[in-house]
């Protein structure tokens, strides 16, 4: 995993209005490891189990 791809996860949850910001790089790797490993988008994976 690339700290360009960590990077653009961070523009897209950001987009989505969560504060990504404010997260660890380690936060968006889990999230787009996990996210991928239940089929489902960075966005939808976070907004269902990242609590702003």
């Amino acid at each position: 995993m690339t700290s360009e791809m960590i990077a653009e996860t961070r523009k897209q949850l950001i987009a989505a209005g969560l504060p990504a910001d404010q997260w660890a790089p380690s936060d968006i790797k889990k999230i787009i490891t996990e996210a991928s490993q239940q089929n489902m988008s960075v966005v939808d994976y976070a907004k269902a189990n990242f609590h702003n």
